[in-house]
């Protein structure tokens, strides 16, 4: 399981001829701290039982990286609904102790399907799991991965470190149906929007709606979104909580794509009720835009290259912005 199944291994070669999956050496091999290339039409039986047993190994022992991305290697969206958004999160943890660690590692590599397991988040065990996308639905009747894999944190008392003002993030890639149609420019604009909006928003919001100020915007990814915005939780409420919010941010991006208009130059825009729309207590359609003439200021600012470390906000433009657009 964890990253592919033993029969999608060895099935590679009719599936995707082309792929390269990477195994873990030994650490009797030299060298060993690097994987070695596969490539799919080498992988046998024996082989795929190799590749799984060096993974879980490596991973076990605090060497891994994001080497195998499973949807690079297997279609993972052929069975999503393509009518709703799709979902995946990126999930930064950090354990005190190597037998907490151990526990989870050995949950996710027999119970959880196509994750990514690699070294990011907090202290010396510090695994990031990301997840495959998951329609919708699966979040709202709460039967997703990684509702269910915090769920069995929850029952077995496997906790988070204590990790303070550390970002340790948990990032939601999101993906529309609109989106997946929409072309560059479309995307673009209705990326920057939101982008801006995130940046105009209190400290109080941010904290409220993402557990702390974002660690970064989003940033586009082929069809979808990745938002680095939500601070990591092992209470399963606190992260419903987040899928509340995703859920929100993903209707907002639907009715964008087919709404957002150019900004005028000069003006940098925001939407000034976008916390309102995150909290599900205005629909995305009742939108109220405002743009403030301040030479693109805002506009060059909020790229996916801002982080929330040294990142400066506007909160200020929600009282300074003067003109508005009722529902774009």
């Amino acid at each position: 399981m964890a990253f592919i199944s033993h029969e999608e291994l060895v099935n590679l070669k009719v599936t995707n001829p082309g792929a390269i999956v990477m195994s873990y050496r030994s650490l009797r091999e030299y060298p060993y701290d690097g994987p070695k290339r596969i490539p799919a039409t080498d992988i046998t039986s024996e082989v795929a039982d190799n590749i799984l047993a060096n993974a879980l190994t490596a991973t076990l022992g605090v060497r891994q990286a994001k080497v195998n991305r499973p949807w690079e290697l297997v279609d993972l969206t052929a069975k999503l609904d393509a009518k709703q958004p799709w979902l995946g999160f990126e999930y930064e943890t950090g354990f005190d102790s190597k037998a907490d660690y151990d526990r989870l590692i050995n949950h996710l590599w027999h119970n959880v399907n196509h994750v990514a397991i690699d070294r990011e988040g907090y202290g010396p065990y510090c695994p990031e799991i990301t997840f495959s996308p998951e329609n919708l639905s699966a979040y709202m009747n709460g039967t997703s991965s990684i509702q269910q894999v915090i769920g069995w944190m929850n029952d077995n008392k496997v906790p988070l470190a204590e990790f303070g003002p550390t970002y340790v993030g948990t990032h939601v890639n999101l993906s529309t149906p609109a989106y997946r149609k929409a072309g560059t420019p479309v995307r673009a604009r209705c990326l920057s929007l939101i982008n801006q909006s995130i940046l105009t928003m209190t400290y109080d919001e941010h904290v409220e709606l993402f557990g702390r100020k974002p660690y970064g915007l989003g940033s586009t990814q082929a069809s979808w979104v990745e938002f680095k915005m939500f601070r990591s939780t092992d209470s399963l409420d606190v992260f419903n909580k987040y899928v509340e919010v995703s859920k929100n941010l993903a209707e907002l991006m639907e009715y964008l794509v087919s709404n957002v208009k150019y900004a005028y130059a000069n003006n940098s825009q925001f939407i000034s009720n976008f916390a309102d729309i995150l909290r599900g207590e205005i629909k995305a359609d009742k939108s109220v835009v405002k743009q403030i003439a301040d030479g693109d200021e805002l506009y060059n600012h909020a790229t996916m290259n801002w982080r929330g470390r040294y990142g400066e906000t506007y909160e200020h433009y929600q009282t300074s912005a003067r003109s508005e657009i009722v529902g774009i």
